[in-house]
């Protein structure tokens, strides 16, 4: 019987590792999503600022208001807003490029 208690005992850091795996494999997935969806959030943000006059938080707090509100999740919504802004030809630009020369 020893040498069974043995082999369970070789098999749990085996496990541990595979376990450890798939977290790392998980938060890696996380991270790449987070990545891809933060440009627009912050894009949305951009365009909350501009025309709420309020602070990048509350602009935040804002999609997340609406996130909840609609059942979607922020980075739907942001992404709506952004591509509303663009239909209608509001541009994100720097005060160099908007003011005439």
């Amino acid at each position: 019987m020893p040498e069974e208690h043995d082999q369970v005992r070789l098999d749990l850091p085996e496990r541990d590792a595979a376990d450890e795996l798939e977290r790392l494999r998980e938060l890696l997935a996380q991270v790449d999503e987070l990545l891809k969806t933060r440009p627009i959030i912050d894009m949305a943000k951009g365009i909350i600022i501009a025309r709420d006059h309020c602070t990048p938080d509350e602009a935040f707090d804002a999609l997340v208001e609406a996130s909840q509100r609609t059942n979607r999740p922020v980075v739907e919504i942001a992404r709506e807003l952004v591509d509303q802004a663009r239909r209608d030809g509001v541009e994100e630009r720097s005060p160099r490029r908007s003011a005439p020369s």
